[in-house]
C-alpha cells in the first residue's frame, strides 16, 4: 500500500471546515447557475458535432450541483459516454467516433467556458467572502 501525502493538506482542512454556511450556499448558487448556463452551450455543441452526439446529449440536465450527466432522456449511459469520448477498439464501439480523452462536446465545452465558470462562481462568492 501506498501512503499519498499532501502538503498543506491538514491546514486546508481545517480552514475549510471554518468557512461560514453562506459560502457554501453561494458555492451551491454558483454551481446551479453553471448549470442553467452551460446545458444549453453543451446541447449546441453536441448537435453541431453529430447526429449521435445530439441524441446522447439528451442526458445532459441542469441540476442544483451544476450539470448532471446520464440523467435520463431514455439514453443508456453507454451511448452518452461513447458518443462523449468515443470508441472503435472493439466492434461494439465502432459506432462511435475515434477515441479522444478530452471528450467530443461536453468537455470541450466547458473547458472553452472555463473563464466563464470562474466568473459565475467569483460573482457568487466575492460578496460573502468579506464576512470571513
Amino acid at each position: 500500500m501506498t501512503d499519498i501525502q499532501v502538503e498543506g493538506i491538514d491546514e486546508a482542512v481545517r480552514f475549510l471546515s471554518r468557512l461560514p454556511a453562506a459560502v457554501d450556499r453561494a458555492s451551491d448558487d454558483a454551481a446551479a447557475d453553471v448549470g442553467r448556463v452551460e446545458v444549453p452551450r453543451i446541447r449546441a455543441r453536441a448537435g453541431q458535432v453529430g447526429r449521435r452526439e445530439a441524441l446522447a446529449v439528451r442526458s445532459v440536465r441542469a441540476s442544483a450541483d451544476g450539470i448532471e450527466v446520464g440523467a435520463g432522456g431514455g439514453v443508456p449511459a453507454a451511448i452518452f459516454f461513447g458518443a462523449e469520448f468515443g470508441g472503435g477498439a472493439r466492434p461494439r464501439t465502432r459506432q462511435f467516433a475515434p477515441y479522444r480523452a478530452d471528450g467530443h462536446f461536453l468537455f470541450p465545452q466547458l473547458r472553452d467556458d472555463e473563464e466563464r465558470i470562474v466568473d459565475l462562481f467569483a460573482d457568487a462568492l466575492d460578496p460573502r467572502l468579506g464576512d470571513l
